[in-house]
């Protein structure tokens, strides 16, 4: 059996749609005036969307688009061009994680799941504006709010919104941007794809232990959650979420 025909064949446990909607619809109530607020500093802060959506991948492979708060100017591109501003990536590098998969699994073409159908990778990414990956210290496209937002992953909380329309689950799997997922499938990895694509997971409660660091580890705990996850392994790695975004702010 082919490594999409694995994924494909993937259901989620009766147990998350529940859990999941217990959780998100509550939570979207319950914040929803702090996300008002947000929005209209973010109106009020620059000009444009104040939802900000990416193509992404989840379970089963499937494309959908992830919802943030923007967090940057609508001329990001603009505010680039300044030959005194320091790439974090020199012109000869690719982004780090893109890198260090490329050395775990070959290169291959890929079909998209989407929401109408197949779709070729290749055709999908022609059919969208070219991104730049490139990243600054103190990256003038950012607003002042959308620092604030990122430092905080308030930026994140539409995304509730993905939980709710069920493109997410609470817990699972980070969904993975195109240019990394395409990567991935391929037998050895393609495991990471059968479970829920979620807003946090095990490696995000476990990165930062040392021996967890980098793809390959990320890419092993992906596949690791998602041949053992269960009720409770999901309530533990609930639990352990705020301890280590705390970490992560604090180191």
């Amino acid at each position: 059996m082919s490594a999409k025909e694995n994924i494909l064949r993937y259901k989620p446990k009766r147990y998350k749609r529940p859990m999941d909607l217990s959780i998100a619809l509550p939570s979207l109530m319950i914040l929803a005036p702090l996300m008002a607020l947000i929005a209209l500093m973010i109106k009020l802060w620059s000009k444009g969307p104040i939802i900000y959506s990416q193509d992404r991948i989840g379970a089963n492979y499937k494309l959908f688009k992830m919802l943030k708060f923007r967090t940057m100017y609508l001329n990001a591109d603009e505010l680039v061009n300044d030959d005194s501003l320091e790439d974090i990536y020199d012109e000869n590098s690719d982004d780090e994680s893109s890198d260090e998969i490329n050395q775990i699994v070959p290169e291959k073409t890929t079909t998209l799941i989407g929401n109408n159908g197949e779709v070729f990778e290749h055709q999908h990414l022609e059919d969208k504006p070219t991104k730049s990956f490139r990243k600054f210290k103190n990256d003038p496209r950012i607003t002042k709010i959308g620092k604030i937002l990122r430092r905080t992953s308030l930026d994140e909380l539409p995304q509730l919104w993905n939980v709710i329309t069920g493109d997410l689950s609470i817990i699972g799997n980070r969904p993975l941007p195109i240019y990394e997922a395409e990567k991935l499938l391929v037998d050895d990895c393609v495991g990471r794809f059968m479970a829920p694509a979620g807003l946090t997971g095990l490696w995000q409660v476990m990165r930062k232990k040392k021996k967890y660091n980098g793809v390959e580890a990320r890419i092993r705990l992906d596949i690791k959650y998602a041949d053992e996850y269960s009720f409770w392994y999901d309530l533990k790695i609930l639990f352990l979420t705020p301890f280590s975004l705390l970490q992560e702010k604090n180191s």
